[in-house]
């Protein structure tokens, strides 16, 4: 905010306060017709993912931060009741800080009621901090269904459906220590992406006994896959109402009561489901799914061509969805696997490498002073590597540039009226 002022300085009434311009009084606000030349403010609102400090005394995963989002958007609302003027340059939501802290069911609930508050853009960082590929492809197909996230909507890194499946099992070698309930998980969601894929059915077998022995040791019961795969899908519910939160606690709020009508609906529609999403969330549970199982990636059976097909098909479903992916090169270099920007993924999503189906891509420079780069890098480094990649004259990399350019036009968070 005083960046942009310092900026706006010479246009801004000599008798206006800052104060005064954000709440509207005194006059017209003279940063909401930007003409010529002058930047335009927007500012996106980030909720921060955190570790869950679980506490005998808590109600379900991740119940701090929870609570903590419940405020921070109530808090919200009353900010931007009293300063409407505001709303002008918040223009969208994203959810950042370190993946393994929290996942998209944690956020579900959140931007649920925030389209309930008429906010249409979305952004989620996910599939850049990953224990194991599957994990990383599940969170990004966990961010796609449990957000709900639609055209317009955006994917932040997404490498974990990018990466090369060989370079990766490479660099990380041949261990993997995950938890209990992570692997379980994984082995849910990836069965069923499979089975819609129409490959690997003849893993099945395999995959249907590892499941059996992690759900016997963490549920104390072997349930069948499909169940599982149905109580994973309830997970998007806010476990908060289970508790009723003291009440239905604020009956004006209307987001809350579509929340505990949503819970509701669910809970009758397939009960034995219900209760394994209840199972999950209670002490005994979470106990149990944190001890560590160490994974041989080498015995997995899954090979490169099957996790290639897996990250294929959640890509089909971001391009069927309209969903953008805002890929970050730079930081992809500095803190991942790659070695050089040749290796980066964003050309497999171009089309240049692989047979991967068609997305959208946006390019941003995801923290500029972190990694000590601008938008304007981006576009050098991806350049560079296109003129190499592309066969002029039948194709020009400055055409691929531009098509990035003009998909960061056309998917902007704009602002709301």
């Amino acid at each position: 905010i005083h960046g942009y002022r310092s900026f706006h300085e010479p246009k801004l009434p000599k008798d206006e306060t800052l104060q005064k311009v954000l709440a509207g009084e005194g006059g017209a606000d003279p940063w909401t017709e930007p003409s010529g030349k002058r930047l335009r403010l927007g500012l996106v609102g980030h909720f921060i993912k955190k570790p869950d400090k679980q506490n005998p005394a808590y109600v379900c995963r991740h119940y701090r931060l929870r609570r903590d989002l419940y405020h921070q958007r109530r808090a919200l609302i009353a900010v931007s009741r009293h300063y409407p003027h505001l709303r002008r340059y918040l223009t969208g939501f994203d959810c950042a800080a370190n993946e393994l802290h929290a996942g998209p069911e944690v956020f579900a609930p959140l931007y649920r009621q925030l389209r309930f508050d008429r906010q249409d853009n979305f952004t989620y960082h996910v599939g850049e901090d990953f224990i194991h590929l599957l994990s990383g492809i599940r969170a990004v197909y966990e961010a796609l269904t449990f957000l709900g996230l639609r055209s317009g909507n955006r994917i932040g890194h997404g490498s974990a459906i990018g990466i090369d499946p060989g370079l990766w099992r490479e660099v990380m070698g041949r261990n993997v220590v995950m938890t209990r309930q992570d692997r379980l998980d994984d082995l849910t969601v990836v069965r069923r992406l499979l089975l819609e894929a129409n490959g690997g059915t003849a893993l099945l077998p395999l995959i249907d006994s590892e499941i059996s022995i992690l759900s016997r040791a963490i549920y104390d019961q072997s349930h069948p896959p499909d169940l599982l795969y149905e109580a994973w899908s309830l997970r998007h519910l806010d476990p908060l109402c289970l508790y009723r939160m003291g009440g239905r606690i604020n009956i004006m709020d209307d987001a809350l009561t579509a929340e505990f009508d949503l819970f509701d609906t669910e809970k009758t529609s397939n009960p034995a489901a219900f209760d394994l999403f209840r199972r999950y969330h209670s002490p005994e549970t979470i106990e149990k799914g944190r001890k560590l199982a160490v994974i041989d990636s080498t015995k997995e059976k899954l090979s490169d061509e099957l996790l290639t097909r897996l990250q294929d098909h959640v890509l089909g479903e971001i391009g069927r969805r309209g969903v953008v992916i805002e890929t970050l090169p730079t930081s992809n270099v500095r803190i991942s696997v790659y070695q050089n920007y040749s290796q980066h993924h964003v050309f497999r999503w171009l089309g240049l490498t692989g047979d991967s189906p068609p997305v959208d891509v946006v390019v941003g420079s995801d923290d500029p002073g972190i990694f000590s780069t601008n938008l304007r890098n981006e576009y050098e480094h991806l350049l560079r590597e296109l003129s190499v990649k592309c066969a002029p004259p039948r194709r020009n990399p400055l055409d691929f540039l531009e098509g990035l350019i003009t998909n960061g036009k056309t998917y902007r968070f704009r602002q709301v009226p």
